[in-house]
Formats: structure tokens, C-alpha cells, sequence
């Protein structure tokens, strides 16, 4: 597992209390994306949380605990 410097969405959320609506669209749309691929992989995932999203310094976002 590679390290992720920003922490995961429920740290973003004590922190910030609320993100804004620009930011939670782009974790969104990278969360699916990482889904999308794991479909493809005939992976099934049912654990999907703020703690389990990561996000790297360079705002990639990363599905974690599996």
C-alpha cells in the first residue's frame, strides 16, 4: 500500500466539518471510476466509507481496506 499524505474523506470531514460541493464531486467521480475498474476485475466491493477513501498530496484518490 502505497502512501497516501492527505489522509482519508473522514479526516478531510473533522477537519473541515463540510467540503465543498466541487471537491466532493471530484472525490465521487474518482471513487466510482476506482469501482468501475474493480467491477471489471469481477472484484465486488461492499465496504465503501469516507474512512476508506484516500487521498494522496497530489489529490489522487485511492480505495483502501480491502
Amino acid at each position: 500500500m502505497e502512501y497516501c499524505g492527505g489522509g482519508s474523506c473522514a479526516d478531510l470531514l473533522k477537519y473541515h466539518k463540510k467540503l465543498n460541493e466541487d471537491v466532493v464531486s471530484l472525490i465521487i467521480r474518482d471513487t466510482l471510476k476506482g469501482l468501475e475498474y474493480l467491477h471489471f476485475e469481477k472484484m465486488i466491493r461492499r465496504d465503501i466509507k469516507s474512512a476508506h477513501i484516500l487521498l494522496t498530496s497530489q489529490g489522487q484518490v485511492k480505495l483502501a481496506d480491502f
